[in-house]
């Protein structure tokens, strides 16, 4: 006789759909080049995503002339990389318009996480950015990190301006509160993956794709499915970590004293 099997799942669904939006640094600032020490900082710009979402496009200016540029309206193969938690995640290979604002396709498909968009081999002096770094985020879906050099006073909007974003699509799927399955039987579940959802539980589960889940229990159990949160890049989850600020943001029974 086969002994049934109760799973509980226990889960945080969002729901989010959103259309081709336009993000980043405007491009309405004067362009100008960059020719200080910390040049690259200029050109490079990190950004967090807090939703799964596609980077369609983006917007740049080479300097009309300056390596291999030949004036307005000639052209320079240039590399795109994105980097994720300071690691190379994907890279594209574009045409870049010289001495104009022009699109490149790009289409990287990014999960939540923190990331970096890069030239590769940038020099000085070759694209434009702006030190009026007017930019539009959107917030819970993506934040563009201040791009602040090194003795200069402005935020600079990095090399890419007008970034045209979209949000992955998602529809509801209800998930059962309870399923019934027999002892050495497995289950396999359809959900939607709106957000990179993590699921997790004490007995055994296998994660097929993005939209299938293979659970694998003895007993009876409750499995979770959970949506993922983030905090913008360079945020420490300790308050105060390095004590710098005495004993501030926690309480304590030691008595801080200062460097002697």
């Amino acid at each position: 006789m086969k002994k049934s099997i109760f799973l509980g799942i226990a889960f945080l669904f969002f729901y989010f759909v959103l259309s081709s939006q336009t993000v980043g640094p405007l491009g309405n600032g004067t362009l100008i080049d960059i020719w200080d020490l910390s040049y690259q900082n200029a050109f490079n710009r990190k950004f967090t995503v807090l939703k799964n979402l596609t980077i369609k496009s983006v917007e740049v200016s080479r300097t009309a002339w300056n390596n291999e540029c030949g004036g307005v309206g000639t052209s320079k193969s240039e590399t795109i990389d994105v980097y994720k938690n300071g690691v190379l995640f994907d890279s594209k290979e574009v045409n870049v318009a010289c001495g104009e604002l022009k699109k490149v396709d790009l289409n990287y498909e990014l999960q939540v996480g923190n990331y970096e968009l890069r030239i590769r081999n940038i020099a000085q002096g070759q694209f434009k950015v702006s030190s009026d770094a007017d930019e539009k985020s959107i917030p819970g879906v993506i934040i563009l990190q201040d791009n602040y050099i090194s003795g200069l006073p402005n935020s600079y909007s990095g090399a890419f301006f007008n970034w045209v974003i979209e949000v992955k699509p998602c529809t509801a799927t209800a998930l059962p509160d309870t399923v019934r399955i027999c002892e050495n039987e497995d289950y396999t579940l359809n959900f939607s993956a709106c957000n990179s959802e993590i699921w997790t539980g004490t007995e055994p589960f296998t994660k097929i794709d993005e939209n299938h889940i293979k659970l694998s229990p003895s007993q009876s159990t409750i499995y979770y499915q959970e949506k993922p949160t983030i905090l913008p890049a360079g945020t420490n989850l300790v308050v105060n970590g390095d004590f710098e600020q005495g004993n501030t943001g926690f309480t304590s029974e030691y008595t801080f004293n200062s460097d002697i």
